[in-house]
């Protein structure tokens, strides 16, 4: 018999913390749900942790690889769920009681994706609102598709019918640098009908600097190039699908990578810093956020510069003013 709700959680080095977020998943109302921790190859006392849950609680399953970051734990949990419904935990969030209870009565209302709020920022609450038609889309992603509950896959609720359908995997390319973006973006462009939920169920810890990356990964412009070609041909189709225009999600993106990289290149030689300026000035995805029609319909000009400003976004400004002046 399948379970109905799958909750993955990767771990790696969370011994600290990783009792409090399972005792969170084994403490909700409701009960037919399986936990699957993976672990990515913890070199604490994370793998004993896990184990002795396992050992008292049938619905705990715990497997173990080697370390490959978040995203590929994640596409292990996501083959080794039997749920009709996937979540994501992070090893040192935790949720609230009556998450799964909540969310569970959405669930046999025809919805294929379930998003509710978190703790992290005022601006992360949702409203109560069920998406079903082409005009809830297009009212409601512009306003928070750059909200950190619809870029993360955590406070979600997704089908697995849908993930297996899209073949869809976090990108292991992309080690702890967007991989769950485009995962969230990818299972966005394919589904039909949203519930959001003001609800605040998912509570995420700041201080343990999780998300933080290595000056020498903030270095690596390859990456980034990547990873923005990679985003803006997904965000692109999305846009096509809702016939919407994110400029301001795009232009939000574009500015924390290339800060990201301006600042790791601000603690480097000159030389590397001469060489990081020509990566960013010939950008080839800045050209076509600032020139082609595709990403900049006509008539959108003055909405790009108020974004600009209106954000201080002034990296992309800076940028964006050297193409405006190019053309004179």
């Amino acid at each position: 018999m399948n379970h109905l709700i799958s909750v993955i959680v990767p771990v790696y080095n969370a011994e600290k913390y990783i009792s409090k977020c399972i005792d969170s998943i084994l403490s909700q109302t409701f009960k037919d749900f399986e936990l699957i921790l993976i672990n990515d190859g913890s070199t604490d006392n994370s793998d004993l942790i896990c184990g002795k849950y396992a050992s008292i609680d049938n619905r705990v399953k715990v497997f173990h690889k080697q370390n490959g970051g978040a995203g590929s734990a994640r596409n292990l949990g996501v083959q080794k769920a039997v749920g009709d419904w996937i979540m994501f935990v992070d090893a040192d969030d935790w949720i609230e009681p009556e998450c799964l209870d909540i969310c569970s009565k959405y669930i046999s209302r025809n919805i294929d994706l379930i998003v509710f709020s978190c703790n992290l920022a005022a601006d992360s609450r949702l409203p109560d609102r069920e998406c079903v038609t082409p005009s809830d889309f297009r009212d409601i992603l512009p306003r928070y598709i750059d909200k950190v509950v619809f870029t993360s896959p955590w406070c979600k609720l997704f089908r697995k019918d849908i993930i297996n359908d899209l073949h869809l995997k976090f990108n292991e390319k992309l080690l702890a640098f967007g991989e769950d973006t485009l995962f969230v973006f990818g299972y966005l462009k394919a589904i039909k009908s949203m519930q959001l939920l003001s609800n605040e169920l998912y509570h995420y810890v700041i201080e343990n600097n999780k998300n933080s990356l290595s000056k020498k990964k903030d270095l690596d412009w390859h990456t980034k190039s990547y990873f923005l070609q990679t985003i803006f041909s997904v965000v692109g189709e999305i846009e096509s699908i809702w016939n919407i225009h994110l400029i301001k999600y795009k232009c939000l993106t574009c500015e924390l990578i290339l800060n990201k990289y301006l600042y790791a290149l601000s603690c480097s030689s000159f030389n590397i810093v001469r060489n990081g300026l020509k990566n960013v000035i010939s950008c080839v995805d800045l050209k076509y956020l600032f020139e082609d029609k595709k990403y900049l319909p006509k008539g959108e000009q003055r909405k790009l510069f108020d974004i600009l400003v209106r954000y201080r976004l002034i990296t992309l400004l800076s940028i964006y003013i050297k193409f405006i002046r190019a053309e004179y």
